[in-house]
């Protein structure tokens, strides 16, 4: 799906903060046949991914600051707020903290680093000129973000107070699973993963599970958990680059993109 405008209170972006620049471009444009588009933001050197030309992500150089300042080496989600200095209150007010910000990032837009009560870091972005991911849902582009925690409940109220999402608990192949969704349409999952910390995943969309799983491994990366049916879904594999950096790919079935 194409497109120029995103939902407010909807992840609309992912980028990789890595300590292991030249390495991770090399990795993830080779496992996704992605398009490489270095623009200079700042002092940085801002590495966005494309698909057929239209931006899909993206990586940068972290700053020694950013680590010893508790920013996860990670792919990190980006929520499209429409006042991000009032939203950056309310996640404070809820019991989450604020890494930085807000700040502006030039005329790109302006930022907060936020984390949720349980600690799972996020990106609060409210738009200038970067409008975020040009597609979804295809090959090569983002097509989930989903929290794990190892209490779900206790984050819940977290995000359906700050963002207005509606909670739906389900059974998932025999795991409790909650879909966050607003307007009917879904935004995000989260899962109850017991022993570790909380933190989001991002996952791509792929049209062959196993060879994208089997080409990882081959570019230094591996496999966490390999390729898993998911009912009526499709299949899923976690995986995680040479750097130890965790991402996933769906493969989804036809009638459910």
């Amino acid at each position: 799906m194409e497109l120029t405008q995103h939902t407010p209170n909807t992840f609309f972006w992912v980028d990789l903060g890595t300590t292991h620049y030249e390495a991770a471009q090399s990795f993830y444009a080779d496992l996704f046949a992605w398009e490489v588009q270095a623009t200079q933001v700042g002092q940085w050197t801002y590495v966005k991914f494309a698909v057929d030309g239209k931006q899909v992500a993206a990586l940068y150089e972290m700053a020694a600051g950013q680590v010893t300042a508790g920013y996860p080496v990670a792919w990190m989600p980006y929520l499209w707020v429409e006042d991000v200095d009032a939203c950056t209150e309310q996640v404070k007010a809820l019991g989450g903290k604020v890494l930085r910000g807000p700040f502006d990032v030039g005329d790109q837009g302006r930022t907060s680093a936020v984390q949720d009560p349980s600690g799972a870091t996020f990106y609060l972005w409210q738009p200038g000129l970067h409008r975020g991911a040009e597609l979804l849902n295809q090959p090569g582009a983002l097509a989930w973000v989903e929290l794990a925690t190892p209490d779900p409940s206790a984050v819940e109220a977290f995000y359906t107070r700050l963002l207005g999402w509606d909670a739906q608990t389900q059974d998932m192949a025999g795991e409790r699973y909650t879909l966050f969704s607003q307007a009917g349409q879904r935004v995000a999952g989260m899962a109850e993963e017991l022993g570790q910390a909380s933190a989001w995943r991002v996952y791509f969309a792929v049209t062959d599970c196993a060879a994208v799983a089997d080409r990882a491994e081959k570019l230094g990366g591996g496999v966490s958990i390999p390729p898993t049916h998911i009912p009526g879904m499709g299949r899923f594999a976690a995986l995680h680059d040479p750097q130890g950096v965790g991402f996933g790919v769906v493969e989804f079935l036809q009638d459910t993109i």
